[in-house]
């Protein structure tokens, strides 16, 4: 089975251990097609329109493994604690098709549950994660900024994974900022508020 067949470009690309004895999946799907120009040019990172977006999935060691037998040396890397365990190439190949299909065994079942990743963007935090942690929640050009606005507001994104179709919501941004003079700005916000409280 290839990811056409099961209808899902979903990934699982590494696995990290997590408190309580958990671990974390890191889903990436690929989340928009490639441009006419980047298909002309593949190998040059400069023309690259595809972006991979990352959702994490949290969960039991050993059922990971039953699920993911091919992730098993992964995840015990992981669970021996290592920070970050990226899935190796080959294994990510073998994957393909099938990493992001899991079979239920709930209620004895044989049903596909496809696991994909949902993009959601808004101008406020969504959850008080994001409330608390406004510049790893808010879009960026690049890692280090600059800030991406729409009508002068930070859009904030959250990823998340979904067993359906995704519906993914996206703010196409109007101006950015400076990483630097989006923080000043925060800094300045936050003494007014403190101020007046």
């Amino acid at each position: 089975m290839n990811n056409l067949e099961n209808n899902s470009p979903a990934l699982i690309t590494a696995v990290k251990q997590v408190k309580n004895g958990k671990i974390q999946l890191e889903i990436t799907e690929l989340k928009e097609t490639p441009s006419a120009l980047s298909l002309l040019n593949v190998g040059n990172e400069k023309f690259s329109s595809s972006k991979g977006r990352k959702a994490w999935m949290t969960g039991m060691p050993e059922a990971c493994k039953a699920e993911f037998p091919l992730l098993a040396d992964a995840i015990d890397e992981a669970m021996e604690g290592a920070v970050y365990t990226r899935v190796p190439h080959d294994v990510k190949e073998s994957l393909e098709g099938i990493s992001s299909t899991m079979t239920s065994t709930h209620q004895g079942s044989d049903e596909r549950i496809v696991l994909r990743v949902q993009v959601t963007e808004s101008l406020q935090p969504i959850d008080t994660w994001q409330e608390n942690n406004v510049l790893a929640s808010i879009k960026k050009k690049t890692k280090e900024g600059p800030v991406l606005l729409f009508e002068e507001q930070p859009i904030f994104s959250l990823t998340q994974v979904v067993t359906a179709t995704p519906t993914d919501t996206h703010i196409k941004h109007d101006s950015e900022i400076s990483l630097a003079d989006f923080t000043a700005q925060m800094n300045v916000n936050a003494v007014a508020l403190e101020q007046v409280s």
